[in-house]
């Protein structure tokens, strides 16, 4: 089980590490949808970060017990700013609307990282002790999953709002 779970744990961590690093960037967006100061947002952007490391390396019980309660307070945030009508703020966009995709995605991650809590996956180490093959697929693999993961908050509420009677 623990092979199953690494590469979904990887995601969802490093998912954090790039939210994490795009409100660092551009801490505005967010910190005009939930109403603080930038700074604010800059430091909830480091402990973001520091997370999704933490979990990358080591992939403990704690951090995706962490990685769970953030992700399942990022779905009830995504809900309650979809109701103000306001943008989330994620990865330092404001053109994307809160929505309620947002928020089921966010269950979903938090989902993951429930079960992984539970099982152990490896941590990103054990990328490294794959054949070469095998290693560049689950890279890749990897990459396109976190990249499909942002496009999915990003662009999907704007279409969610396209399809929606005016």
């Amino acid at each position: 089980m623990a092979n199953a779970l690494t590469v979904p744990h990887a995601v969802v961590a490093l998912l954090l590490c790039v939210a994490g690093l795009a409100k660092l960037y551009s801490p505005a967006p967010a910190a005009a949808a939930v109403g603080v100061p930038a700074a604010a947002i800059r430091a909830f952007a480091v402990l973001e970060l520091a997370l999704g490391v933490w979990a990358l390396l080591s992939a403990s019980t704690l951090s995706s017990a962490l990685m769970a309660g953030l992700y399942a307070a990022f779905a009830v945030a995504a809900v309650v700013l979809w109701r103000r009508g306001r943008s989330c703020g994620c990865f330092g966009s404001e053109r994307a609307p809160a929505s309620p995709i947002q928020s089921l995605l966010s269950a979903a991650l938090a989902a993951v990282s429930v079960v992984c809590a539970a099982a152990s996956p490896h941590a990103l180490s054990w990328f490294s002790g794959r054949p070469t093959g095998t290693m560049t697929v689950l890279v890749v693999g990897t990459a396109g999953a976190v990249y499909g993961t942002v496009v999915a908050y990003s662009e999907l509420p704007l279409l969610w709002r396209s399809w929606s009677p005016a």
